[in-house]
């Protein structure tokens, strides 16, 4: 076993001091967390100890790094001979579509594939637009998919140093712009995504996607994973293709491997420019395709600022919570997804067709993205109420970016709760700090679970607490 040089152990021992008074643990603290006695770690403070790799993994563990960010730059060639008896993470990657991947054509950049976007319009010309069809030959084909034989790496390989991080098999699912992704497609999508979980509940997927639907689709996915205590679901993406010079993709699928390896609980998360978002909290703010940035965050924004630096933070605060969770066939996701409907009070439609959806029997769920603190309109009020008294899980939320519900004014959708509906067992479900998108999810998995309007707003809190949307 290999271990170190009296100099190489004080500097060892000075980067172990900075590590752990930045994650603000005592001697004792790291001592219990490797199981040695407290007077073990100040002698490999204080460089009184050769350290075996064996250490050098644990204490890599207890501080959730990985073993190569223990050392200075002082102790490259130690590092490299360190990293080098890291096994990579066994992991599922999915690719998902999006710009990553594509290719310049004479009409813009495309992607290429078995199901790129020439072969969307073709497949979709062939069940003549029919999206129930459509959604069962996707279900199909998808089940069908097998690995690229050379696995993950040689699709990767541009990505330095990724073969070293993570292993494991590369299913090419889709290959078109992630625009096409409706429910038609988000249906079997959701499901094969579960069915994947269900089959290696601690293995982590990594999914390369595309930049402009991410948010929608992770506030789909992020409360169907929420308390199921599967491995982490991890998504990237990148404003330029690999192919293109001063591409994101290299740096962006390197830090989606890193992240792999870290105890994340249960969910999906996007990475992207250094930057792990929990997936109901993340927003696009930048339509275009050159650096941008609000608050230092580039493309990307978290609305709740929940949103870790790769490089500098922990991520401990992502706090673990233990429900059931169940695993759900495309159709009855598709069924669900078609039964939830969305009002944005923002878009200023005629009234008479906004309530129009709320009386609508054909949808069960309903998200009123309402004015800035939850306020609206009397007509929407009335047909509010009525849909409520009615058991349709309705579910209020802000429109702004930074949104949170509030019972403060009369106005408020909120306010119903304590006052006509005070003294009725029905309930109008307060989205809270949610955005309409997380507001979906959690709609669509309270459908799939039968959840009534008390069971749905007790997921809620729990979900909002869990998240930091305290």
């Amino acid at each position: 076993m290999h271990h170190m040089t009296s100099m190489t152990n004080q500097s060892f021992g000075q980067s172990i001091i900075a590590l752990r008074k930045k994650q603000k643990l005592t001697q004792e603290n790291l001592a219990k967390r490797i199981g040695v006695h407290r007077s073990f770690i100040s002698g490999i403070e204080k460089g009184e100890r050769n350290i075996t790799l064996a250490t050098i993994v644990k204490l890599a563990k207890a501080f959730e790094v990985e073993p190569v960010e223990l050392f200075t730059s002082s102790m490259i060639e130690l590092s490299t001979q360190v990293a080098e008896t890291v096994v990579p993470q066994p992991v599922t990657f999915l690719k998902i579509g999006g710009t990553w991947d594509m290719i310049a054509t004479p009409q813009g950049f495309k992607g290429s594939g078995k199901l790129d976007d020439t072969a969307v319009e073709e497949l979709e010309k062939s069940v003549d637009h029919n999206e129930f069809e459509l959604m069962k030959i996707l279900e199909k084909k998808w089940s069908e998919v097998q690995p690229i034989q050379e696995g993950l790496g040689a699709h990767l390989f541009w990505a330095k140093g990724i073969q070293k991080i993570i292993s494991g098999p590369f299913f090419p699912l889709f290959s078109g712009d992630s625009s096409h992704l409706r429910a038609a497609y988000m249906a079997p999508l959701l499901a094969y995504i579960l069915k994947t979980f269900q089959d290696a509940p601690t293995r982590p997927i990594i999914a390369g996607f595309g930049t402009d639907t991410t948010d929608i689709f992770l506030g789909l996915l992020d409360p169907l994973l929420f308390g199921s205590g599967y491995a982490p679901f991890l998504l990237t993406g990148a404003n330029r293709s690999y192919r293109e010079a001063h591409s994101d993709a290299p740096q962006n699928f390197s830090d989606a491997a890193q992240a792999a390896r870290m105890h994340l609980p249960a969910g999906a998360y996007y990475i992207f420019n250094n930057f792990i978002y929990r997936g109901s909290d993340m927003v696009k703010i930048d339509p275009h395709e050159d650096p941008q940035s609000l608050e230092g965050m580039v493309t990307f924004f978290s609305p709740h600022r929940t949103q870790k630096n790769l490089k500098n933070d922990t991520l401990k605060s992502m706090a673990k919570a233990q429900i059931e969770s169940s695993s759900w066939s495309a159709s009855q996701i598709n069924t669900a997804l078609q039964q939830i409907v969305t009002l944005d009070l923002g878009h200023a439609n005629p009234i008479e067709l906004e309530v129009k959806k709320l009386e609508d029997p054909s949808f069960k769920a309903v998200i009123i993205a309402a004015h800035a603190l939850g306020n609206a309109s009397l007509p929407i009020r009335r047909a509010v109420l009525k849909a409520v008294r009615e058991n349709k899980l309705v579910m209020v939320v802000s429109r702004c970016l930074i949104g949170e519900t509030s019972d403060r004014y009369s106005a408020s959708l909120t306010s119903v709760n304590t006052r006509e509906l005070v003294d009725e067992k029905v309930l109008l479900i307060n989205g809270k700090k949610l955005g309409v998108f997380a507001a979906r999810g959690i709609l669509l998995r309270a459908l799939l679970e039968e959840k009534n309007q008390a069971q749905t707003q007790e997921f809620v809190d729990k979900y909002s607490v869990a998240l930091g949307f305290t």
